[in-house]
């Protein structure tokens, strides 16, 4: 639905949760994209193309992968796709050096705020593997930082206009799932901490009966 996940933040004078309160900006839609995909096909010149995904060789990673590979196979005929799966680290060096078709990654937040999403795609930003480069984008978290950051609501506002260009008016990239997770607690414990963000799990103050 967009890059900032559920659960993580929420309108400071509504309380609703962000995503929903900004709502979908990217949708699944096959017959789009194969509009979108002809016009490629005829600016290019060509009816078929070969791209690689390059992920990382975790399981979740080639899963994902193999997921996106047979998605856009069985929906774009004649774009196929071919995984590359390696170690994390050789992932993000390829990324930096911008030596990638396509690229599949992740991003754990590290405290409850979309800022923490949106900053990576600074320009000059360090993890903006992507090098997506807009002025409009950068006066976004300019504003964001400075001049909105003792005004709640007003820079809500603004996180929610940053996002939207983003994801929505610039497509610089194409968000997938958000990572769930389930778990088992014994009823004789209590005090088991699961927080959206940092290490998700915080068993300092867990209780036993």
């Amino acid at each position: 639905d967009g890059l900032i996940p559920s659960n993580l933040s929420t309108n400071p004078k509504t309380g609703v949760d962000y995503r929903k309160d900004t709502g979908n900006l990217i949708t699944f839609d096959p017959a789009d994209a194969k509009i979108e995909w002809a016009k490629a096909q005829q600016e290019l010149g060509k009816s078929t193309l070969n791209l690689t995904l390059l992920t990382a060789d975790t399981e979740d990673a080639k899963n994902a992968g193999e997921f996106l590979q047979g998605q856009i196979s069985s929906h774009l005929p004649g774009l196929h796709i071919t995984l590359n799966s390696i170690p994390l680290a050789q992932r993000i060096a390829l990324e930096r050096s911008g030596d990638y078709d396509i690229a599949f990654g992740t991003w754990a937040p590290d405290f409850d705020d979309p800022i923490n999403f949106l900053d990576i795609f600074q320009s000059s930003g360090q993890l903006n593997f992507s090098r997506y480069d807009s002025k409009a984008y950068d006066a976004d978290l300019a504003k964001i930082h400075g001049a909105l950051a003792a005004q709640p609501e007003a820079r809500y506002h603004a996180l929610q206009q940053a996002e939207t260009r983003l994801i929505k008016t610039d497509v610089a990239i194409a968000p997938v799932y958000q990572v769930g997770l389930s778990y088992v607690q014994n009823p004789k414990t209590s005090h088991l901490a699961i927080i959206p963000f940092g290490s998700t799990v915080n068993y300092q103050y867990i209780e036993v009966k």
